[in-house]
């Protein structure tokens, strides 16, 4: 997944890159934020034929130039996430879960957290919003279905995993999700 976008003062590109890491091993076992994060037997993996990497946690690297950001949006499939950054800063914005709603419109798109347009979302002014910086050795924590976006304040590297925990509602959010998908409603 990469993000393009032209800059005011050039015409260069500016590049957002999001490199999945589950087939990189000698990355991985650099990479073991949950001896240290969580109690890894709290930590399920992803398992569904339609992904990519069944039955593995969804590592990534992201590096971006400053300015560049990811949108608005709720991580894959209801998950949880860690994310630490190596090196730049980021700024976050992030919605408590529960709020969710005041800030998505009715075809399920979401306010541009950075600057909301209240007109749009007039609801949004009730919502739970968190901003904050984020440095290299920074970790934080994303909740399941909490809306948020990024952007680099500075030229960063920074490493993430998705998963499911048992600590939340998410691993039995996901077992309805797949039910859904493979057509159980049970």
């Amino acid at each position: 997944e990469q993000q393009q976008e032209e800059t005011a003062t050039t015409s260069a590109p500016v590049l957002y890159v999001k490199i999945a890491l589950n087939g990189c091993p000698n990355v991985l076992s650099r990479f073991k934020l949950e001896t240290f994060l969580t109690n890894e037997a709290d930590m399920q993996p992803v398992d569904h034929p339609m992904l990519l990497a069944p039955g593995k946690f969804f590592y990534w690297v992201f590096v971006g130039e400053r300015g560049t950001f990811s949108k608005t949006h709720v991580d894959v499939m209801g998950s949880e996430a860690w994310l630490v950054v190596v090196s730049g800063r980021k700024e976050w914005v992030m919605v408590h879960p529960h709020d969710k709603h005041l800030v998505m419109d009715g075809e399920g798109k979401f306010a541009n957290l950075f600057d909301i347009d209240y007109a749009r979302f007039p609801q949004a002014h009730r919502a739970r919003i968190t901003r904050f910086e984020q440095g290299p050795g920074d970790a934080i924590f994303v909740p399941s279905d909490a809306p948020h976006a990024v952007r680099n304040l500075e030229q960063s590297v920074s490493f993430t995993y998705n998963f499911f925990g048992t600590t939340s509602d998410s691993a039995s959010k996901w077992q309805r999700m797949v039910g859904r998908v493979m057509g159980d409603n049970s």
